[in-house]
């Protein structure tokens, strides 16, 4: 007669539960990295939108601010014997884009802030979230 050998059974393995949300997060939203891509994708349209305004209207005030940074080369040269000298046929436009560009992006500022801290702040928990309210005022101040 031949012998029966027994083989063992395998229990399949029990799935893993879903992870709880810590409890200082009550409002957990998981969310796939194709959603991550898509929702930093808006957030810097957004930024660059602000910063695409911003420039049009810093290129409404470009001279006034353009002769405000000239103002201390101006001082050290009070007699009017330097000027300014372009190298190439389209320097004073680049430099008038170019201050238009950076007035532009001062005043986005607050919007590129905003736009990176809405997509921070949902993947912080809540003492995170406070510590970095609380700093964000003298930043900002600091900034400017």
């Amino acid at each position: 007669m031949a012998q029966q050998t027994k083989l063992p059974i395998k229990v399949p393995p029990t799935p893993i539960p879903p992870p709880t949300p810590d409890e200082n997060d009550a409002n957990v939203l998981r969310m796939s990295l194709l959603d991550h891509l898509l929702e930093l994708r808006n957030r810097l349209a957004r930024a660059g939108l602000a910063v695409g305004i911003g420039t049009v209207l810093g290129f409404l005030i470009t001279e006034p601010v353009f002769y405000f940074l000239l103002n201390p080369y101006r001082l050290a040269y009070p007699e009017g014997g330097a000027r300014l000298t372009t190298l190439a046929p389209t320097d004073s436009i680049i430099s008038y884009l170019r201050v238009s560009l950076l007035v532009g992006a001062i005043l986005a500022i607050p919007v590129i802030t905003y736009q990176l801290m809405m997509f921070i702040v949902p993947g912080l928990t809540q003492r995170e979230r406070r510590t970095i309210l609380t700093a964000l005022p003298a930043v900002t101040l600091l900034f400017l």
